[in-house]
């Protein structure tokens, strides 16, 4: 589960990333968010997430990988709890501009981008 100092660090490189752009910090930190705290199965102590992070001129890019043991998978595929939590892909399909799942032998993981350029989601 991330911590509340790894939430901090990721807060604090989506600042420096879109600094000038609150509505897109916005969106971002509400997906990684969802996607590391809101889903229906929270990793296991022993699973880690790894996020990364890409810019250039035309869109951000975010994944967050599982390592290989599935924690992006059973997330995904897992059901919402007694009060309709849980993550959707409803909820990539509205803030995001483009997003998917990758799966392989190294693992999984999701990926989001959100357009720079304007007229995105």
């Amino acid at each position: 589960m991330p911590t509340h100092g790894d939430r901090r660090r990721l807060d604090q490189a989506f600042g420096e990333l879109l600094d000038d752009r609150p509505e897109l910090r916005d969106r971002t930190q509400l997906l990684v968010a969802e996607l590391l705290s809101r889903g229906p199965v929270p990793p296991a102590d022993d699973e880690r997430l790894t996020i990364r992070i890409f810019a250039d001129a035309d869109a951000l890019r975010v994944e967050v990988h599982d390592g290989g043991r599935g924690a992006v998978l059973r997330r995904i595929r897992g059901a919402p709890d007694a009060r309709g939590r849980g993550w959707t892909p409803s909820l990539m399909n509205r803030v995001a501009d483009r997003w998917g799942l990758v799966s392989d032998q190294r693992g999984a993981w999701v990926w989001f981008e959100l357009s720079l350029r304007g007229g995105g989601a």
